[in-house]
């Protein structure tokens, strides 16, 4: 004779549909739950005024100049596989400093030249190779003009040969 209760195929069963639906729809509550908690407390926060007033000015054209600097050429790489760096570039400073930059323009080359002859070819051929050089090269600029002389840099030349 066969026990229903012990026997674990007719127990399992019939005591094992309830329990799927249970567990899936406690996982479909738990992952909704989660879905919005995340979407709550992870959502970039809004914008400060300070900052959205900014974004939302147009940029004065108006108080700033442009210093074209010498063009710079760099070798780079070994004698054997010489490669060569050609960059152009302009200083943005307020109408007020364009005195003082012009002034200091064979520093601010020099500096340049010092940087940019200690790169390697390999970190120049990076996809993000242009976007660090230009935040390095400005950080170097600016501690030799000051923070408030320079505005911003502008490569209008980079060439890799």
């Amino acid at each position: 004779m066969v026990d229903t209760k012990s026997d674990p195929e007719v127990y399992g069963k019939k005591n094992l549909k309830p329990l799927i639906m249970v567990s899936f729809i406690l996982s479909l509550a738990a992952g909704i739950g989660a879905f919005y908690g995340t979407q709550k407390f992870f959502a970039p926060q809004s914008e400060s005024e300070g900052e959205s007033n900014r974004l939302n000015q147009k940029y004065d054209v108006e108080g700033y100049v442009y210093i074209p600097l010498d063009t710079i050429i760099i070798s780079l790489g070994k004698s054997s596989e010489k490669s060569h760096l050609r960059l152009r570039m302009q200083l943005e400073v307020p109408k007020a400093q364009k005195q003082q930059v012009e002034q200091l323009k064979p520093r601010v080359i020099d500096v340049l030249n010092t940087f940019l002859r200690a790169l390697k070819l390999e970190e120049l051929e990076r996809p993000t190779a242009l976007t660090l050089l230009r935040t390095k090269m400005l950080r170097r600029i600016k501690i030799v003009l000051g923070e408030e002389v320079v505005n911003d840099l502008l490569i209008s030349e980079f060439v890799l040969n």
